[in-house]
């Protein structure tokens, strides 16, 4: 077993934002609380953001409009700080701006890395700060509790990754504007990293939803992202590649196969909204989580169906975009 004496000076911090106003705040004074080093990456805010962080005593990187921006290039871009400025670091905690740390989670991840020579990284549970402000907030704690513990395929924006693997795997791509995590995540355990998901709270998220716009918006993005890294990954490990193809099924080639049929026949439709039905009911009796009512199980399950619309939506804009050779964007709900 390796000391833990030093744990401290073996690992940062790299939080990323863009215009998270009072949340970045709150983010930033946890991350500095650690004792650890932070870095902030800013990407191009129009708001306090860049002062805020600075008040805070985190060091500031700001995007300039040189890079495209997303999550992976942030990031990248904090790692780089963070290491050229503490070149001895061996892990590094990511966190995105909305999130607050649980106050004992990085030690206990670097403890967990150091404790296992072959971990690459370690990831926790994220919980919704406020899962009952509204339904948006309750689907997304909903959502941040899926999976289990111990090894994992993926981790989310908040993991803790150790500094060897991220530079074997050759960092974040800063082609993927969506579904980066398990991307790189795909990556790292493509050169033989393991993942491992502690069964311990490591952030506090606020997902800030409140229109059914954002909801669409960011189902969108996941389509988005999905289609991009399906296509990445299409000789590969065919990553994302069934989720893509389902979404545009569901989402896109059933309803309107079913709706231009309607003029002979209605056995389609009702085929199409019986097969919603069943989905809808089998995602709802699947929700976990501490004290859900029917109503959240309810919302859950819509939504888990629903936004096959939106994700169809937005693999058919990317599957556009690459068609016409054009680079792909940023798609922001908040």
């Amino acid at each position: 077993m390796r000391a833990r004496a030093h744990l401290p000076e073996r690992c940062g911090i790299v939080v990323i934002g863009r215009n998270e106003g009072a949340r970045l705040g709150r983010a930033l004074e946890a991350a500095v609380a650690t004792g650890k080093p932070v870095v902030y990456v800013d990407s191009r805010s129009t708001d306090d953001s860049v002062v805020l962080a600075k008040e805070c005593g985190a060091d500031v990187v700001e995007l300039d409009a040189t890079v495209r921006l997303s999550a992976a290039v942030a990031r990248n871009a904090g790692f780089e700080r963070l290491l050229g400025e503490h070149p001895t670091i061996e892990f590094v905690q990511f966190i995105d701006g909305d999130c607050i740390l649980e106050p004992d989670w990085v030690d206990r991840a670097a403890a967990a890395l150091a404790d296992d020579p072959t971990l690459a990284a370690v990831c926790g549970w994220r919980r919704e700060s406020e899962p009952r402000r509204n339904v948006f907030h309750r689907i997304a704690e909903i959502e941040w509790g899926l999976g289990g513990t111990g090894p994992v395929d993926a981790f989310g924006g908040d993991a803790m990754i150790r500094v060897d693997w991220f530079r074997r795997a050759g960092g974040y791509n800063p082609v993927v504007m969506a579904g980066e995590d398990p991307e790189f995540s795909a990556r790292i355990r493509g050169e033989g990293g393991t993942i491992v998901r502690l069964d311990a709270v490591s952030t506090w998220h606020d997902i800030r939803m409140t229109a059914l716009r954002q909801w669409w918006r960011r189902a969108e993005r996941s389509g988005y992202g999905g289609a991009l890294v399906a296509h990445l990954h299409r000789r590969s490990d065919r990553l994302y590649m069934h989720e893509t193809q389902r979404s545009l099924l569901w989402g896109a080639m059933a309803p309107l196969g079913a709706l231009v049929l309607l003029r002979w026949t209605r056995v389609p439709l009702v085929a199409v909204v019986a097969k919603y039905g069943l989905s809808t009911f089998r995602a709802a009796r699947g929700a976990r989580g501490a004290r859900l009512t029917s109503i959240d199980r309810i919302a859950w399950g819509v939504s888990c169906v629903m936004s096959a619309v939106p994700q169809a939506l937005g693999a058919l804009r990317y599957i556009r975009e690459a068609a016409l050779g054009r680079h792909p964007h940023l798609i922001e709900y908040k």
